[in-house]
């Protein structure tokens, strides 16, 4: 299976952490998260450092439909730099 684009963070300031809600899983969908990393360059520093991590955190059902959501966090531990984040995602059915 491979993974896709699920979303795009333009820009994470530095040491913020920020969610992202995706829903519409059915009961036999499991999920893994991934991240690339655009670190936003500088005239001075070509290649700037990055640095992130991501956590699945909740999972909720809905009572309307029955379908799955999942919360996600996405972490910038670069202390000077904004960051790019693409969250990518692999889905598998079970």
């Amino acid at each position: 299976m491979a993974a896709h684009l699920l979303y795009r963070f333009e820009s994470i300031a530095p040491g913020a952490t920020t969610s992202l809600f995706i829903h519409g899983y059915s009961d036999r969908e499991a999920s893994n998260y991934s991240l690339v990393l655009h670190n936003q360059s500088s005239p001075t520093q070509l290649f700037a450092q990055a640095h992130a991590t991501v956590t699945q955190g909740e999972t909720f059902r809905w009572s309307v439909d029955g379908t799955i959501g999942r919360k996600i966090y996405v972490t910038n531990h670069q202390a000077l730099a904004s960051i790019g984040v693409d969250v990518l995602e692999i889905k598998e059915s079970y």
